[in-house]
């Protein structure tokens, strides 16, 4: 997988390259801080940091203008409990539309602390989102939860003109072992900028590479606490502090207390240590300590030793004179390897009773998959709970570059105690799982009804239709887990299908190399080759289907092929197609790959590459290419120099732009080349594979998040041209769990989903890297979450999934979301496999429902402005709630084709530049009775700029209106809303035009549309079913009395509704019919 960071071309920053990390002054507070957004009095004693727009980090071409566009003053004040951190933020421009998970795409600052400038670090971004502040944490050290961390922390932000305000305070307790009574300790922030739709870049205290452009916490600032004299005859202050919050066997506790007196003289400290439940105390002792005005660190370290694990309260009472002690406590807990295979003992015999129940019912033919999901997950995780609590090799670190030696030593503090909560985790979820599972069992046994059926999949009937996978059974979806490096085992493959899972990938390919030298395929094709030796697991193989994926290896060094293309070249192709040396190369390699594999029954699916892209070319081939197309384009000089309001003199003399201040007839139609570019290099290799295996679906993977980059034109990604050239669309989806609602990141798949269903919308799209688990997280992941996230896809026309990532690989950012790392994770995609499985045919249908709502989706406005894609997501959002088939997105090259005439309601907004030819189609399709929803600027300008006479379809833009056009009507909306101001628009609109809509219309107490949960209604052999979401963060109580006569089921759990009313919980899909 490679980091977006890769795309970014022309890179330029500005401003001071330290030398040495920067030094902060943190100066102590005498009273708490108040947090309310307003930076006053109290912060007089801090330091200032400015940062100005001469640090500024740039994303984009355009730098900032002046201090006025972006710059931040910020300040720091600690006291014994709390890190206090205030930032004022100069703005021209404020723009958040992100929720809390998502904010740092916006305007917000984001902030990073460590404790050893290594590995222990937290990172955080506080934001205005919705206009509540938000402070949401990503990372939270190597011992703290970043839910607990968010709930702590107490964040305002406040906007007056153009400054906004945020100000925290952070509890020492969730960053230990950073204390107030700490030297030091390692802090990095930075500025986000976004003004127009896209992340310009950021100011960055310390160096650009901390936060920004990679996370190193030895590329953040030093702030160093300030040690005051306490006022004189005060009492005794102090601050109790632990260096984590869980130790293993043999770890010392080291406590820390900071202590001090304005009363100068001698005290007590009295150390006890108690585990919650019993009554004599762990240990207990006492110790005389010298009070000083200035507060100072009495250190107490503690041998865990082999006592039993538990919950553990350390009480440390400090006593002067005849004054009552002070108090302090602080707990933790203690991981006991003894408990934990004692609870590895109770897996064995439980596991053994379920696998002996589940044969009783394969001798009586009653289906258990679910079950057998179960088993399979404790015998897949014990071995891994006992590796976790022996582990000894020290490579496990989330940052490559200081990655330790690797020689055998025991891991020990922080990283030791994270594979020991693993190892716990992962043991307390599996017994808790075969407990549920052994009950349900004994159920199946007494009443084989309720047994969920998961038919196999038919491979060789297996085809891409009507929006879906299909066999001859009907409608399906394949679900796996995309492997890492290692090579699959049979054993591997019958995990694998005992959880349920149909897909898997292979990436055991050739380099070019390989072929070009002749390299033998059995040797090269050994992933494969491997099966048809080993005929057990050549049975199981057949009853997945199989993926290859990254076809394409990088071009490497030849002995007997051309060399590498100019790797000057912005485009980033090691080859060139214009090159018959290259082209004659890679057509043998793509046929020969297909001649060899196409053998196998299970192979389906070819990815030519991974995340591909492709820059600007600027080399001499690909201004010469653009020259003949554009003469071939206009046929004479004095034609483009009309349409683009230039003088050139010939075609020679033009040249390859490099930003937006040319004419934009030259930005407009050299982009549009170079879009072009990478569906003919696609095409290309597609077709070689076909002339060898014509069977198997070819698709190349691009990444979701580059629709809203800095510059969509920098990607070279055309979905739709490539729609055109490949057999499936495919995804690179991430999202993430949110903090508020919706529940999780949904505006980062679910338009996107919809976007190339409507480019492509007979087939389904296929993730194949699947990113659920946020990249490097270690800890305990939502099981509904990752559910929903499946669900969501599955709805919204995706028929594959392959999640990121089955690969253990210890302590390491890039694979620590592994989801064989932690049992609940497998266990929720084997869950989300099967359902969806089992339930294909009620998803499809819900999927495939026909939209007649579209929002248009211009190439032109899309080439023409940074960030344009996330100007259409208010109207898809408002839409989005409002129980509707599938939200369309439409081209401007469909338009032309005539596929307005299945719409109803066509929404054109945020696109100031238009095709003249698709806006006179549009003026047909509302002449003929369609309607139109037109907004502000939209439509005012053709792809080189010129003005649009659009005054037949709008009269006035300076006002909203309604007005008859033929048979159908033109809704002008003048300003851009937000997305809730879109639903209450269309919630009346949409009903107004006839768009067909379900019957559950969810309301909110005032009577308009609720958001936040998405209601979907479609029928299956003549019968309703609906589909429902809760994205919210609270439950929701549905009532379906008006809607079915008649007893309801639940299809998901399998089990009858009592009444007419469901309660939603976040993130749980339900599917409802009629018994």
């Amino acid at each position: 997988m490679r980091f977006v960071v890769g795309l970014m071309v022309g890179v330029c920053l500005l401003g001071p390259v330290w030398a040495e990390p920067p030094m902060y002054r943190c100066a102590r507070t005498a009273a708490p801080v108040t947090i309310d957004g307003v930076v006053d009095g109290e912060w007089d004693a801090a330091e200032t940091i400015a940062l100005n727009a001469g640090a500024f980090y740039m994303r984009t071409t355009v730098p900032p203008r002046s201090n006025e566009d972006i710059s931040c003053v910020a300040k720091l004040m600690y006291d014994q409990t709390h890190l206090y951190m205030a930032f004022a933020v100069t703005d021209d421009v404020f723009n958040q539309t992100f929720g809390p998970t998502d904010s740092w795409r916006g305007d917000g600052v984001q902030i990073a602390i460590s404790s050893d400038g290594k590995t222990n670090y937290w990172e955080a971004c506080l934001a205005l989102c919705g206009g509540e502040p938000s402070c949401v944490w990503y990372v939270a050290g190597m011992s703290h939860d970043v839910q607990a961390l968010t709930a702590a922390t107490v964040c305002r932000i406040r906007q007056s003109d153009n400054v906004t305000t945020y100000e925290a305070a952070i509890p020492w307790d969730q960053l230990s072992p950073i204390s107030g009574s700490s030297e030091s300790f390692r802090f990095s922030f930075i500025v986000n900028e976004q003004d127009e739709g896209i992340r310009e870049g950021w100011l960055e205290w310390a160096r650009p590479s901390g936060i920004g452009l990679t996370k190193a916490p030895d590329e953040y600032g030093i702030v160093r606490l300030e040690r005051p004299e306490l006022p004189e005859g005060s009492p005794v202050q102090g601050a109790l502090n632990l260096d984590r919050t869980v130790y293993t066997d043999d770890d010392e506790v080291q406590m820390t207390l900071s202590v001090g007196s304005g009363m100068a003289g001698d005290g007590r400290i009295t150390w006890t240590l108690r585990r919650e439940g019993d009554g004599a105390a762990a240990f207990e002792t006492a110790q005389n300590v010298s009070l000083e005005r200035r507060m100072k660190d009495v250190a107490f370290s503690w041998p865990t030793g082999d006592v039993p694990g538990g919950d553990y309260v350390l009480t440390v009472a400090v006593a002067q004179g005849n004054l009552p002690a002070v108090e302090l406590t602080a707990r933790f807990v203690k991981l006991h390897a003894g408990d934990i295979r004692e609870k590895a003992a109770r897996i064995v015999e439980a596991r053994d009773r379920l696998a002996e129940r589940i044969k009783q019912c394969g001798d009586r033919s009653i289906p258990a998959p679910y079950l057998t999901a179960v088993r399979n997950l404790a015998d897949h995780f014990l071995p891994w709970i006992e590796h976790d609590l022996t582990i000894r090799e020290r490579h496990y670190n989330p940052i490559p570059d200081t990655m330790p030696p690797a020689e055998p030593e025991r891991i020990v503090g922080p990283v030791k105690v994270l594979f020991w909560n693993r190892a716990n985790e992962n043991a307390d979820y599996v017994l808790a799982e075969l407990t549920k599972a052994l009950d349900e069992v004994e159920r199946l046994l007494a009443d084989p009804s309720r047994a969920k059926v998961v038919r196999q999949l038919d491979l060789e009937t297996l085809t891409a239709s009507g929006g879906c996978f299909r066999d001859r059974h009907g409608p399906v979806f394949l679900v796996g887990s995309l492997f890492g490096a290692r090579g699959q085992t049979a054993d591997e493959l019958k995990v694998i299908a005992d959880y349920g899972f149909n897909w898997w990938n292979l990436a055991n390919l050739p380099n070019v190399k390989d072929i070009t030298d002749g390299v033998p395929p059995e040797q090269w094709a050994d992933g494969f080759m491997r099966y048809a030796s080993a005929p057990a697991a050549y049975r199981r193989a057949t009853e997945l289907s199989i993926a290859v994926y990254g076809l394409f290896h990088w071009w490497g060094t030849t002995t007997t092929g051309p060399e590498r293309h100019d790797p000057g070249c912005a485009a980033g192709f090691a080859f060139d197609l214009d090159d018959p040396a290259h082209r004659e190369v890679l057509s043998r390699y793509f046929q020969t790959v297909g001649r060899e594999l196409r053998q196998f029954p299970a192979q389906t699916n070819y990815m030519l590459f991974n995340e591909v892209t492709y820059g600007y070319c600027w080399c001499s081939r690909g201004e010469a290419r653009f020259r003949e197309a554009m003469r071939d384009r206009f046929g004479t000089i004095d034609a483009l120099n009309a349409a683009w309001s230039t003088d050139y003199t010939s075609f020679e003399a033009i040249t390859a732009p490099r930003d937006r201040s040319v004419s934009q007839g030259l930005w407009y139609e050299y982009n549009r080349e170079n879009l072009r570019r990478l569906p003919e290099i696609l095409g290309w290799c597609a077709d070689q594979i076909r002339k060898t295996d014509g069977r198997s679906w070819i698709h190349s993977k691009v990444m979701n998040p580059l629709l809203d980059s800095h510059d969509y034109c920098m990607c070279g990604v055309d979905r739709e041209e490539l729609g055109r050239v490949l057999d499936l669309f495919e995804y690179d989806t991430v999202l993430r769990p949110n903090a508020g609602s919706p529940a999780l990141t949904l505006w980062r798949g679910v338009p996107q989903y919809d976007l190339q269903r409507s480019m492509k919308p007979d087939v389904p799209g296929v993730e194949t890297e699947f990113h659920t688990i946020p990249l490097g997280h270690w800890g305990h992941m939502d099981g509904d979450y990752i559910k929903a996230c499946y669900w969501l896809g599955a709805t919204h026309g995706v028929g594959g999934f392959l999640q990121w990532i089955w690969w253990r690989d210890g302590y390491n950012a890039a694979n620590a979301n592994g989801i064989d790392e932690h049992a609940n994770r497998v266990h929720a995609c084997s869950t989300a496999a099967l359902d969806l499985r089992r339930l294909a045919e009620y998803v499809a249908a819900v999927a495939t429902e026909k939209g007649e709502v579209a929002i248009l989706y211009s190439r032109t406005a899309m080439i023409h402005r940074p960030g344009q894609w996330n100007m259409l997501l208010p109207p898809y959002q408002g839409l989005y709630w409002l129980n509707t088939p599938p939200i369309d997105f439409v081209t401007e090259d469909q338009i032309r084709a005539g596929k307005l005439s299945g719409y109803k309601l066509l929404v054109v907004h945020g696109s100031p530049w238009i095709d003249p030819d698709t806006l006179d189609v549009i003026r047909r399709f509302v002449r003929d009775g369609g309607r139109l929803v037109l907004t502000a600027d939209s439509a005012t300008q053709d792809p080189y700029g010129r003005e649009l006479d659009t005054a037949d379809l709008v009269a006035d833009r300076a006002a909203d209106g309604r007005s008859s056009f033929g048979k159908g009507a033109v809704h002008y909306v003048a300003n851009y809303l937000s997305d809730v101001a879109w639903m209450n628009y269309f919630d009346a609109l949409i009903d107004e035009v006839g768009v067909k809509r379900g019957a559950l219309r969810l309301r909110d107490g005032n009577g308009g549309p609720a958001a936040g949960v998405e209601v979907r209604e479609a029928e299956v052999a003549g019968q309703r079913v609906v589909y429902l979401m809760n994205f919210n963060a609270e439950p929701v109580e549905v009532s379906f009395g008006r809607i079915f006569g008649q007893p309801l089921v639940e299809l998901v759990e399998g089990t009858p509704l009592a009444g007419a009313t469901l309660s939603l919980k976040p993130l749980v899909p339900h599917l409802i019919t009629a018994r």
